[in-house]
């Protein structure tokens, strides 16, 4: 969240120059709410092929039988991705409720 947060504070011109050609406030949060979920998306399956990778090379090197379960790959993107949703929700209030005037001076 502290990322996002970060992010909406350096794209203030960038929020404010949709708003001022008419853009929603609706629209602003949705994009902003969609980048976090999407990257969180993004991230946690890297992390997972990451994982299979790496639990596949520890198993043919120490010859330890691994199990790999897909049900829970499922289980950590989906909570993941949960997590991402929540923690995405105060950051795009936030840049929704950028007024543009003051997000066009601060460029």
């Amino acid at each position: 969240m502290s990322l996002m947060l970060a992010n909406v504070s350096e794209r203030t011109s960038e929020i404010g120059l949709p708003r001022a050609l008419g853009a929603s406030r609706w629209q602003l949060y949705l994009l902003f709410f969609l980048e976090g979920v999407v990257t969180t998306f993004v991230a946690s399956l890297i992390g997972i092929c990451i994982a299979a990778w790496m639990s596949q090379a520890v198993q043919d090197t120490v010859s330890v039988p691994m199990a790999f379960s897909w049900s829970l790959v499922w289980l950590c993107l989906g909570l993941a991705t949960l997590l991402g949703a929540i923690f995405s929700l105060p950051p795009a209030m936030i840049a929704a409720q950028t007024q543009p005037a003051l997000a066009m001076r601060n460029e």
